[in-house]
C-alpha cells in the first residue's frame, strides 16, 4: 500500500517532501492509517484534531487518543473545541454541515498561522461514492456529481483511490490502534444510511459497484472541465463590466445554449444561490425594476439588461454620534438639539423627527444599517416587532428597505430612522431633558 499511495501522490502532484502537511486526524481507522502512511513515507506532518462535543465522553476519549498518537510519532499537535450544536442552530445548518464548516475554517487558519502548505484528509473511495449519493439526494449540478477531487485548493486526499476494506486490512496487518465512532452505525445520519442501506443493495447488483462509480465520477470530472470551459467562454462573450457594475444583455444570454444554467454559473460568482437564479431567469421577460440580492451584490433588471453591482461598503459600517454632536452629514444628514423638557413642548409627528428622552440614552449613539433579526417596540405599541416585519407592513419597496438605517443606544434600537422611534425612549411626563433629532432629506 505504501507504493500505491506514493505513486498516487506523485501522479496527482498532491504535494512533495518539501511541503509541510497538516494531517486531520479524528482517531478513526481512516485517519490513523493516513498518518501512519505519511510518516512511513517521510513527509513533514503536523497533527490536527477537532473535538465537536457531539458524543459526550467519547469525544474526549478521541482527543486524548490523538494527542497520545502525535506524541508517539513525536509530531506537533493542535486541537480545538467546537460548540457544534449551537453553531448549527444559529446558522440553520445540519450538524454535519456545521461540523464541516467549522473544521475547514479552522484548518485554513492553522495553515496560515503555522506556515503550512496543505491540509491532508482521509477521504477514501467509499466516502467519494457516498458523497455522490448525498449530493444526488439533495440536488446537485455537475460540480457535486463529479465527486471529490484528489486536490482541491489546499485540501488533498491521498487515500481517494483506496476502498475502506483496504484501509482496514492495512491497519490490521500493521497492528495499528484506533478508536471507533459509535455514531457510524446510526442510520439517522444520511451518510450512514447510504453506507449501510443503499450501497450494499447496489453491490448485490454489481459487485464492482464502487470501482464502477469511481470510473463514472472520473468521466463526470472530464465533463465538468468541458462545461467549465464553455461557461467561461460564454461569460467572456456576454458579461461586461464598467466601474464595478456588471452588465448582462438578456438577448445575448437567451441565445446561448442552456441559458438558465449559464445564468446560474454567472450569478453564483456574485453569491446568488440557485433559487434566486431561477427567480431571476423567470423575471427576464417581466417588467423592469425587479431587484434581487445576495449577501454581497444587488441585481436589477433594467429593460433588456441585467445589472449587478456590489452592495455598498456602508452596509457593514457603523457611525458613532457623541453627546456633544449637533450635526452629522455622513452617512445621513442629521441635526441634533438637546432641550430641557417643559410643559407644553411640541412634538413634531413627522417621520423625519425623533424626540427621545435623554436620560434613557447612553452615548455615543451608533448609526448603522438595519439587519435581519433586529427588533424594536414601535411607538404606540407595547410588544417588540422585527424591523423586517415593520418595513414590510409599512409597504417599503426593496430600495427603501435597502436604504433604511437604525439609531441605537447600547445595541438597542431607539429609532428606525425616517420611520418610527422605539416606544421605550419616547418623551413622558417624567422626562427632564430630551433630544430632537431631525433627518434632513
Amino acid at each position: 500500500m505504501h507504493q500505491k499511495i506514493a505513486a498516487y501522490i506523485k501522479d496527482k502532484r498532491l504535494f512533495t517532501k518539501s511541503d509541510r502537511l497538516l494531517v486531520a486526524v479524528s482517531g478513526g481507522v481512516d485517519s490513523v492509517v493516513l498518518l501512519h502512511l505519511l510518516v512511513q513515507l517521510g513527509y513533514d506532518c503536523t497533527v490536527a484534531h477537532c473535538n465537536f462535543h457531539l458524543r459526550g465522553e467519547e469525544s474526549n476519549r478521541d482527543f486524548k487518543f490523538v494527542q497520545q498518537l502525535a506524541r508517539t510519532y513525536n509530531l506537533p499537535f493542535f486541537s480545538t473545541d467546537f460548540a457544534t450544536q449551537d453553531y448549527a442552530s444559529e446558522r440553520h445548518l445540519s450538524v454535519e454541515m456545521a461540523a464541516r464548516e467549522l473544521r475547514y475554517n479552522w484548518f485554513n487558519t492553522l495553515l496560515d498561522e503555522q506556515n503550512l502548505d496543505y491540509v491532508v484528509v482521509a477521504h477514501h473511495a467509499d466516502d467519494a461514492v457516498e458523497t455522490f449519493f448525498i449530493n444526488l439526494t439533495r440536488g446537485s449540478g455537475i460540480h457535486g456529481l463529479a465527486g471529490m477531487k484528489a486536490k482541491q485548493n489546499r485540501v488533498v486526499r491521498p487515500l481517494l483511490l483506496c476502498k475502506r476494506s483496504e484501509i482496514e486490512d492495512y491497519a490490521c496487518k500493521n497492528k495499528l490502534c484506533f478508536v471507533y465512532d459509535s455514531t457510524n452505525s446510526d442510520t439517522v445520519y444520511l451518510r450512514n444510511f447510504i453506507r449501510h442501506k443503499i450501497v450494499p443493495q447496489l453491490e448485490t447488483i454489481n459487485p464492482s459497484f464502487t470501482k464502477t462509480m469511481l470510473n463514472t465520477m472520473s468521466y463526470l470530472r472530464d465533463i465538468e472541465d468541458i462545461y467549465n470551459e464553455y461557461c467561461q467562454q460564454a461569460q467572456q462573450e456576454i458579461v461586461s463590466e464598467n466601474n464595478g457594475v456588471y452588465q448582462i444583455p438578456i438577448g445575448k444570454l437567451l441565445k446561448k445554449t442552456a441559458p438558465q444554467t449559464l445564468l446560474y454559473e454567472i450569478l453564483s460568482r456574485f453569491g446568488f444561490n440557485s433559487d434566486v437564479s431561477e427567480n431571476v431567469f423567470e423575471a427576464l421577460q417581466g417588467e423592469s425594476g425587479r431587484q434581487f440580492f445576495s449577501n454581497t451584490h444587488r441585481l436589477v433588471k433594467d429593460r433588456e439588461i441585467l445589472l449587478i453591482e456590489p452592495i455598498e461598503d456602508t452596509f457593514s459600517e457603523r457611525f458613532t454620534i457623541d453627546a456633544d454632536v449637533q450635526e452629522i452629514l455622513e452617512p445621513l444628514h442629521l441635526q441634533l438639539n438637546k432641550a430641557i423638557c417643559k410643559s407644553g413642548v411640541t412634538v413634531n409627528k413627522s417621520k423625519s423627527d425623533a424626540f427621545l428622552d435623554v436620560e434613557r440614552l447612553t452615548f455615543p449613539l451608533v448609526l448603522r444599517r438595519w439587519q435581519n433579526g433586529d427588533r424594536f417596540v414601535p411607538f404606540g405599541m407595547k410588544q417588540q416587532k422585527k424591523v423586517s416585519d415593520f418595513l414590510i407592513d409599512n409597504k417599503l419597496s426593496l430600495i427603501e428597505k435597502d436604504q433604511t438605517w437604525v439609531l441605537t443606544s447600547q445595541g438597542h434600537i431607539v429609532w428606525v430612522v425616517g420611520q418610527r422611534i422605539d416606544d421605550r425612549y419616547k418623551i413622558t411626563r417624567e422626562t427632564k431633558e430630551y433630544i430632537h433629532i431631525k433627518l434632513i432629506k
